[in-house]
Order: structure tokens, then sequence, then C-alpha cells
């Protein structure tokens, strides 16, 4: 039984104009609503030029976060509510979350 070639071509072609079909569809989309992309695009930018003020903001939150829970959780101890196992186990969650936390923001993705 041998296998033919011939339906192979018409199936390239076929692709091809489904390929600039598509390429004229979407040039004719991009044309239509430049506007709007180029307002998104703007706004991304100005987004990324702010992005390390408000990455240092959101460190300095969550590290008065960590340090009021720190602090509160070392009253309770102190005054004999909240047993020093406890603290303990408090304070090494919280260093492995910033080490966490800090491995997000030392890293970028690929």
């Amino acid at each position: 039984m041998s296998v033919g070639t011939e339906g192979m071509g018409r199936k390239e072609d076929n692709s091809e104009e489904e390929e600039d079909e598509f390429v004229e569809f979407l040039m004719d989309f991009l044309k239509r609503h430049e506007k709007q992309i180029g307002n998104i695009m703007e706004v991304w930018a100005r987004n990324m030029e702010r992005e390390p003020g408000r990455r240092v903001r959101m460190v300095f939150g969550i590290i008065s976060l960590v340090g009021l829970t720190v602090g509160l959780i070392g009253w309770l101890t102190l005054v004999g509510r909240v047993s020093g196992d406890a603290f303990t186990f408090l304070i090494g969650s919280i260093i492995g979350y910033i080490f966490s936390y800090l491995r997000t923001l030392t890293t970028r993705p690929s």
C-alpha cells in the first residue's frame, strides 16, 4: 500500500491561507483599537516606574505588622498569658516567612 503526498500540498496551502487570514484579522483588530492599546501601554509604563516605591511601602507595612505581632506576643509571654514555647514557635515561623518573602523579592520570574 503506498502513501500518496497529493493531499499534503492542499493542507499546506490551506494552512497558509488561514495564517494569512489570521494575520489580516489581527492587523485589522490592532488598527481599530490602536488608541486603547496605546493607553493601556502608557498606564503599564507608569505603573512600572512607580513599582520600586510601592515595593518599599509594602515591605515597611509587612515589617510593621510582623513587629507589632512579635511585640504583642512578647508582651503576652512576659505577662504569663502565652508560654515561652509558643513565643519561640512564633519567632521561628516569622523568620521562615521573612526568608520566603525575601526570596520572592530578590528573584525575578524567568
